[in-house]
């Protein structure tokens, strides 16, 4: 996920903008499917990395691919 290797990387914000957008067109229930996505897909990343959290996965960083 994009959000969380930037925030692995040293980002303090991610900007989700778009696709929330996208989502708010349709209705307000998707917008909370969207955002309920996005948190879980971000915590798959944390399990996977081994982080706690955010800060967590701030000190872990990125690892580049052999």
């Amino acid at each position: 996920m994009d959000a969380a290797k930037a925030l692995a990387l040293g980002a303090d914000v991610v900007a989700i903008a778009r696709p929330l957008l996208a989502a708010a067109i349709d209705s307000s229930g998707a917008v909370i499917d969207w955002l309920q996505r996005f948190i879980d897909e971000l915590g798959i990343c944390l399990h996977g990395a081994g982080a706690a959290d955010l800060r967590a996965l701030r000190d872990i960083g990125v690892a580049p691919m052999p």
